[in-house]
């Protein structure tokens, strides 16, 4: 109830800033015809954007329909371009050709969506006129509650394909290039890329636990994924979990949280660049009965290894090209606290503890899920955001955590000392 209550006030907030805009739409929409072919108007070879990058996702800047500024996430690992909330469509009148099914990234959830034809978006300086879209009837994705502010939707790979793209996480800039005009610069090493209905797939060399070979797994490569690495037990004999993992919620996709466990994953390859002693994610492909939408995939690459990198996906050719960046040899980010949060309410400012680990730091101080965190020290955690207060639960192990939280009436004091639990 309370998270239906917020995505209500949401579109009221939607509505009352998008009334009149829809009326001059109007016209402009019931005028096209239908099924125009997709236009493709791009000035120049190279189209710089900036990016937001929100808590492991690249968020940017839409104008949909020529009227309404829009957020969007840049998701490699998506098929299509959705658009996650409803109340846009709707208020545009747009009108909806047919019904789609998919499969959520939980593996359980059928997400139900609505084709709508002739939808013009345009990103910085590039036209994407006429193009078809999905527009699911409910949030499924929900990632407003993980960025910690408002996302409207996923440009997905059948827009990301027609271009070369190149993703700066440093400067957090992506580059739409024109495949004509490509040329590959010098220190990037060049990765063979599969592309299944336009998503890019990578063999590369895993190693999961000590005093093992390392062997070629099948990734997705998927920019909608803040994580590191997830591997699927049990689509390979050689994925089983580490000797010390621990249980919980693993992230935020398609369809709700995707759980699982949480434990270090030796070695990964990128060309031959080495990644080590990362934190990867492990999901039992054995629990679900329809696996055949993963096209026999071992796991997902997600932007926090692919962060570490300068990185050109060229679609055309089917390759991939990365170079390390500044953060390549950075240790990985790790939590300490046990606490996964999520923002919610009208402005997304409050902060709720959506799932705490049994016998972490946090755990032991007795904070459970559905305490709203209200100060971190002495600081309103307005003040840091999501993003801010996630990463403060990363410091190094032994700094001091004290929370002011707040459960239903009460309001309490915790206590606790990051520590590494994984």
């Amino acid at each position: 109830m309370r998270y239906q209550a917020i995505q209500l006030r949401s579109q009221f907030r939607l509505m009352a800033v998008a009334l009149i805009l829809c009326l001059i739409s109007l016209l402009r929409l019931h005028s096209q015809p239908a099924n125009t072919p997709p236009i493709l108007v791009m000035p120049g070879k190279v189209v710089r954007v900036p990016f937001h990058y929100e808590n492991g996702f690249i968020v940017v800047n839409i104008l949909f329909q020529h009227i309404l500024p829009l957020r969007f996430i840049i998701d490699t690992g998506a098929e299509y371009t959705i658009l996650t909330q409803k109340a846009v469509s709707d208020l545009l009148k747009m009108t909806y050709d047919r019904e789609y099914s998919m499969m959520g990234s939980d593996m359980r959830t059928v997400i139900e969506a609505l084709l709508v034809r002739d939808v013009d978006l345009e990103i910085r300086h590039i036209q994407l006129l006429h193009r078809d879209i999905l527009v699911t009837k409910e949030d499924y994705f929900q990632i407003n509650y993980f960025t910690g502010s408002p996302i409207h939707g996923i440009l997905g790979a059948d827009i990301l394909s027609r271009f070369v793209i190149r993703i700066d996480y440093k400067r957090q800039l992506i580059d739409f290039i024109d495949p004509a005009a490509f040329d590959v610069e010098r220190g990037y090493e060049e990765i063979p890329m599969t592309l299944y209905r336009n998503k890019p797939f990578l063999h590369l060399a895993t190693k999961i636990h000590e005093n093992t070979d390392p062997l070629p797994f099948k990734y997705l490569l998927d920019t909608g994924a803040a994580l590191p690495l997830l591997l699927l037990t049990n689509s390979h004999p050689a994925i089983h979990l580490p000797d010390h993992v621990i249980q919980g919620i693993l992230g935020m996709g398609l369809g709700g949280f995707l759980t699982g466990a949480i434990g270090r994953v030796q070695q990964v390859h990128l060309a031959t660049f080495p990644i080590n002693n990362l934190v990867g994610s492990f999901q039992d492909v054995s629990l679900y009965p329809d696996t055949t939408h993963l096209q026999g995939r071992h796991g997902i690459l997600g932007n926090l290894v692919l962060d570490r990198f300068d990185l050109i996906l060229d679609y055309p050719r089917e390759r991939v090209f990365v170079r390390p960046n500044d953060n390549y040899s950075d240790p990985f980010p790790v939590d300490r606290s046990g606490l996964f949060l999520i923002s919610s309410g009208f402005d997304l400012s409050t902060i709720m503890v959506q799932d705490v680990i049994p016998g972490s730091p946090a755990f032991f101080a007795g904070i459970r899920p559905g305490d709203i965190i209200k100060k971190y020290k002495c600081w309103p955690v307005s003040f840091f955001g999501l993003s801010g207060l996630t990463q403060r639960f990363r410091k190094e192990a032994g700094k001091k955590i004290r929370l002011k939280i707040k459960r239903g009436r009460k309001r309490l004091h915790r206590h606790f000392v990051l520590k590494d639990y994984i």
